[in-house]
């Protein structure tokens, strides 16, 4: 009965600070429109292949350099590739490095074709690794037939241009346009900044000196831990539920039709993060590196989420293996993969990861308490 009231007074307090939750709830509403609407070029995908540029060099005509020419020749009559021959090969792979050609062919006088590329354009390198795959197998072919049945090769018809790459269309799986991108990760954005609402809960009983009078009355710590947990939670989702109505029904949000897996994830990161500030709060005595602490938290951890920009436009391979750490990556690529991709799969280990978190922070205080509470 005594945590009721704690966890009544929690949703009575966090309510009538009406300053805060209109700016806690207003302000990612803001930040949906303003980023969804200068960002939205950024998100628009198209489904054409740009011109590929291949150059190479060939040390000594020989059978399969002439047989690539032809065969160079026909892709160029039905792909957006162009095949230039070169004769500097420094220059050539300066031109791989600085991204001006896409791929560098070398034949050499042992009839071995090396392969040279970078990782700027991976798909346009990718088609002609395949390309140059079918046209070995082919010059392959014909050698063997040459090598047994040179008769055989009066029977081959090389007046008919072959079809190397079959395209179909295809509907291209959903993507979200900026505004749904980030009226998603403002959503989780907003969930992560409770974690002062659950910082500060701890911090004014200690500053008002009645959070040891609460322990003094009979309520164990774990009760009043856990009251403030369930009322600083239960006022978060009231106002991430607010949000997430302007987003869905104003901005036209798609969120899908998975209800328990969005209820399930946000709720999971609610209690993850007021956790995370009832910890802190209760583990540092200084109520000024506490503060300092969130500031610093909560932005690294948003940008490692891909709460600001998507860490696929920076393409730093060391940035998206840092940003594991991040309670939010889990938690937007669970949304993302659920609305998007109907992929269910990652919404247990973003659940499992912010209960984890919670529990750390709730346990440690209860087991290490600070001494000028009690």
């Amino acid at each position: 009965m005594k945590m009721l009231y704690i966890i009544k007074k929690e949703i009575l307090h966090n309510l009538r600070d009406k300053k805060s939750m209109i700016l806690m709830t207003v302000f990612p509403m803001l930040m949906m429109v303003i980023l969804g609407t200068v960002f939205a070029s950024s998100f628009q995908s198209s489904g054409s292949i740009p011109k590929i540029n291949v150059i190479y060099s060939v040390e000594k005509n020989s059978d399969i350099s002439k047989q690539f020419k032809v065969f160079a020749d026909d892709i160029e009559k039905t792909m957006n590739v162009n095949f230039t021959e070169v004769t500097d090969e420094k220059n050539a792979l300066e031109n791989i490095s600085n991204g001006t050609c896409d791929t560098y062919l070398k034949f050499e006088n042992t009839n071995k074709i090396l392969f040279y590329t970078n990782n700027l354009r991976v798909f346009n390198s990718n088609l002609v690794l395949s390309l140059m795959n079918t046209f070995v197998d082919k010059s392959n072919l014909i050698s063997e037939i040459a090598t047994k049945k040179p008769m055989a090769l009066s029977k081959i018809d090389n007046s008919v241009t072959p079809n190397y790459v079959e395209f179909k269309s295809i509907v291209a799986g959903k993507e979200p346009t900026g505004l749904e991108y980030y009226s998603i990760t403002m959503f989780t954005m907003i969930i992560l900044y409770s974690i002062p609402a659950g910082a500060f809960t701890i911090l004014g009983e200690i500053g008002r000196r009645t959070y040891g009078r609460l322990l003094c009355s009979g309520i164990s710590k774990s009760n009043i831990l856990f009251g403030k947990l369930i009322g600083c939670c239960a006022a978060t989702s009231f106002q991430i539920f607010l949000i997430y109505l302007f987003s869905r029904y104003i901005l036209k949000t798609n969120w899908g039709n998975n209800y328990f897996a969005i209820i399930g994830i946000s709720l999971s990161a609610v209690i993850m993060a007021v956790s995370v500030g009832i910890g802190l709060a209760n583990m540092i005595k200084n109520s000024g590196v506490v503060a300092i602490a969130m500031h610093i938290l909560i932005p690294i951890m948003v940008f490692l989420g891909g709460g600001y920009i998507p860490l696929n436009f920076i393409g730093s391979n060391a940035l998206n293996a840092v940003s594991i750490i991040s309670p939010i990556k889990w938690t937007n690529e669970a949304l993302f993969k659920m609305i998007y991709g109907n992929n269910l799969s990652t919404i247990p280990i973003a659940i499992a990861i912010n209960l984890i978190i919670a529990m750390v922070f709730l346990i440690t205080p209860i087991l290490w308490p600070r001494k000028d509470v009690i």
